[in-house]
This record gives structure tokens, sequence and C-alpha cells, in this order.
């Protein structure tokens, strides 16, 4: 063998031990990658993160909207909300997810539209910046406005309710998903989802997926909880009429799809207690930073010492004396369920509540749930655990009694019921439950 040929194979030997070096380093690097540099990893199918929020959804804030209160607006006010007992109830993780078509989500006034939308139209067409941005959410042609206005139907919310919201600023539409209050007037369109907020004209789209770490900022009002929030989704079908209730009357009427009140029809049935929806858990949010409901008060927090008439503090223990009658809504006559106003109460001084009492008797023999007060503050007593009892005709757990044996302040209070679709009520209450509340007085009032 020449001595070139032997170069030759030891050059071609130096190669391969070079390119396997090169190789075995490049295997190295890949296996200490961290696991999640894997794009394609997910999470094990039944996970509590998987189950919580789509894979899209990231930690948000959101802004909680009043119904009269101002934004980034696109218009002056076109509408205007009124006063609405929301009623979405506690869920047992958080949002709620209606189908838009739902007897009684929307609310209105028989006769009269809650929102003006030649005012709107005329507005934006007088504006054409506004406009185009206006039309890019809606996603309509800018000439086309007029049209797609009058194919939404003027409504009011009945329960605080989750949004895309739309501000404008700079020329251009902004985006921030929002609550919006029960009670505030909207655009509704032929699916059933809020389109456009009247108070500032600002259009709407599809609400977001919340995900864990999701927090709230703005001023909440009474009763807003995350548990009470709801989501519309678009209905299966396009929706030709819309049954709604008119709050002032207590009814339900109907109004066709794109009029303004000019065409609406009472039904004459009763109004239901509230809607059916999905719940859905986005897992553990933030509440609004130093604005939040406080959480619910446990037996040792509410049985704290409370200032008496002398100014001195009451012990937590049962105060002597017995029980008296603190509040009492009752009936004789023939029952319904699902009352159509709220149970509100008030103590003119602190009391030591020994009792409460809520009737079902047409709950079919359901186990009995909790009852609670929440006071105008947003502050919750309870919720307690409560004892069936059999009622008139054998129907068993038609009373659900708790025993709190807790000290409530002086103040105002609504009663909640974790069943209201069960809870009995008749034409001598005043459409409120039927309730009984004992205790025994430990202050003046």
């Amino acid at each position: 063998m020449s001595s070139g040929s032997g170069d030759r194979r030891r050059q071609r030997v130096a190669l391969i031990v070079i390119i396997v070096v090169i190789l075995g380093m490049v295997g190295a690097v890949l296996l200490l990658q961290p696991k999640d540099a894997d794009t394609t990893a997910t999470a094990p199918t039944g996970s509590a993160s998987a189950a919580a929020a789509p894979a899209s959804a990231e930690p948000q804030v959101v802004l909680l909207v009043a119904q009269d209160e101002p934004q980034a607006d696109f218009t002056p006010p076109v509408g205007e909300g009124m006063l609405v007992e929301p009623i979405a109830a506690d869920s047992p993780t958080g949002l709620v997810d209606v189908k838009g078509d739902e007897v009684g989500l929307y609310g209105g006034t028989l006769q009269l539209g809650s929102c003006d939308r030649t005012q709107l139209a005329d507005y934006l067409e007088a504006h054409p910046s506004k406009a185009e941005a206006w039309a890019s959410v809606r996603e309509v042609p800018v000439d086309g406005i007029r049209d797609h206005l009058f194919r939404l139907t003027p409504l009011v919310l009945r329960a605080d309710t989750l949004v895309t919201n739309h501000g404008y600023e700079n020329g251009t539409a902004t985006s921030f998903p929002s609550i919006l209050q029960a009670g505030t007037a909207v655009l509704v369109d032929d699916y059933g989802v809020p389109a456009v907020r009247c108070f500032c004209g600002n259009p709407l789209s599809a609400a977001p997926d919340l995900a864990p770490g999701t927090s709230y900022e703005g001023k909440k009002w009474k009763g807003w909880k995350p548990e009470r929030t709801v989501r519309v989704k678009p209905s299966d079908r396009i929706i030709d009429n819309f049954t709604a209730v008119d709050p002032a009357s207590g009814s339900m009427f109907t109004r066709p799809v794109g009029t303004d009140g000019a065409q609406d029809t009472d039904t004459g049935e009763p109004v239901p207690a509230g809607v059916p929806g999905v719940v859905v858990d986005p897992g553990p949010l933030s509440p609004v930073p130093g604005a939040g409901s406080p959480p619910a008060a446990s037996a040792a927090e509410t049985s704290a010492p409370v200032p008496d008439g002398d100014g001195g503090a009451m012990a937590t223990e049962r105060p002597a004396g017995e029980p008296v009658e603190l509040f009492r809504v009752d009936s004789i006559a023939g029952v319904s369920s699902g009352p159509p106003k709220p149970t509100i109460f008030t103590l003119g001084g602190p009391a030591f509540v020994t009792s409460v009492m809520t009737y079902h008797y047409l709950n079919q023999g359901a186990p009995p749930g909790t009852l609670a007060f929440e006071g105008e503050d947003g502050t919750v007593y309870g919720p307690w655990p409560t004892v069936g009892s059999e009622g008139q005709g054998g129907v068993a757990n038609a009373y659900w009694t708790a025993e709190p044996n807790v000290v409530v302040p002086a103040g105002t209070y609504t009663v909640i019921d974790s069943d209201p679709s069960t809870w009995s009520w008749a034409l001598d209450t005043d459409q409120r439950g039927i309730t009984i509340i004992q205790g025994i007085p430990v202050g003046e009032g």
C-alpha cells in the first residue's frame, strides 16, 4: 500500500470520528432540554388543569362595568338600563354558560325598547372613524351598520354577564373582557348574544374563556360575585321571538327579533325563578383588589362580640331569654315554586339568630340544602346546613331549617336559599319565598 493511500484512509477515519463526536454532543443537548420546551406536550386527560379551562385560555384582568358607568365610549348614551334583581344563583365553581334563547334570560319594559338604534346609527354615520372601528368589531361593512343595528333587539340583562367589550381610543377599537351588571341595556343578536352596550354604544363580541389566575378590577355593585356571572352562548338556531321579563309588572312578554317594543305581547305566564345553564369551572380566580365580596363568614366570625345598647360587648354564647320571631313571610294559600322577588328583612339591632326556616313544598322530597344571609355590603353570613322535616300531606323535606346560633349585626339582609327553584311562595307573600326567622335580640333596636 502506498503512503498516499494510507494518508487518505487515516483522514477518512478522523472525519468519521469528528462526525460521531458532533452527533453525540447534539444528542446530549436535546436530552437536557426541559420537558416543557416540548410544544406538543398536553395535560393528561382528566387532569384538573385540562378540565379547568381550554388550553388557549390565559389569566386575564376582567373589568366590572356598572349599568350606567362611562368607559372609553364609542357614542353618547343611546339607551337606559333599569333596576333588576339578578337571577343567577351561586354556582358550585364559577361561570355559568346559558343559551341565548332561554326564557327569562333577558328583561325589558313591555311596549318600550331600552335602546335607540336610530340615534346610534345617526351618530356613527356622522363620525366615520368611529364607524369604521365599530364595524370592524361587529364584522359588518361600514355602510351596513344601520341595517345591522335594525336586526338587533333592545333588551336588558337579567344577570351579571361576561362579554368582550370594545372601547374607542386614538382612532381604533380597544378590546377588554368585562362583566356587565344586571340591568344593563343591550342590543342582542338573533342568536341571543349581547352585541352592543347601549349606555355607551360599545360593540360587544363573544365572551372569553377564563383561566386560573384571572382577576377583576373596578367598583363592584351590591351582590356581585364571580359565582353569579353568566356567559351567553349562541342558541342552536336563529331566534324568532325573545320571551323576556318585565321587572316592574312581574310578567313575561314576547318581543319579535329586531323590534323595539311596539309588537310586544304579554304572555300571561309566571316568571321563571332562573334559567338553566352549564357550570364552567375556570379554576381558582382572584377577587377584585380591595373590593371583592368578603368570603362567607364562619360561625366563629359571625358570633364575634358586638356592641350592646350600653356600648359594651355581648358574649358569643347563647344569651339568656327565649327566641322570638324576628321575621316572617308565611301563607296558607296554594303555593308555587321559585319566588320572583327576593326575601329581604331588616334587624333594627344585633340578634342571636337561633333558627331560619324556608318552605319547599314542591321539591319532590329532594334533600335539604343551605341557607344564608347577605348584607347590603355583600357580606355573607353562612351558608348554614339545614335539616328537612315533613310538610302537609306527608311531603318529605318540605321544611328546611337551619340553626345558625350566631350573632348577626343590625342591618338589612337578603335570605339566600341554595335551591330557589323549589322555594315556595304564594299570592299573599308579595312574591317572596316563605321564611320564618327566630332569635334573641342582644342589643337595642
